[in-house]
């Protein structure tokens, strides 16, 4: 989009500072606009650091900060998710484990009790 913008508008060549100025402004422009169209919940802070940087960095040196913050998050979430997992996990007694014995009292195999016994199913 910016570079389209550039072709219609042209910056004179000139030998005074007024030209790196007005690029410079530009730059700043694009950086704002770039930092604006951050979520609010996920790069609020970022964004306030950044635009509170004097001089402001270039638009790729932000597009870097903003993507490696962003990857950040990303394999943040990825832990607390694999966490979760982890204690959402419930260690269950196995089935057919109830009878004292151990053995069912219809078949007499272990590892089940007379309610869970293949036989009768």
């Amino acid at each position: 989009m910016w570079d389209e913008l550039n072709q219609y508008i042209e910056i004179l060549e000139c030998t005074c500072e007024a030209a790196q100025a007005i690029m410079k402004s530009r730059e700043d422009e694009k950086a704002h606009q770039f930092l604006m169209g951050l979520d609010d919940t996920t790069f609020g802070t970022m964004r306030s650091s950044i635009l509170a940087l004097d001089p402001l960095p270039n638009l790729g040196k932000i597009y870097a900060m903003v993507t490696q913050e962003e990857r950040h998050c990303s394999v943040a979430r990825e832990a607390d998710r694999a966490e979760i997992k982890i204690f959402a996990t419930k260690t269950e007694k196995p089935r057919g484990q109830t009878n004292k014995s151990g053995s069912c009292t219809h078949c007499g195999k272990t590892r089940h009790d007379v309610a869970d016994c293949f036989q009768l199913k």
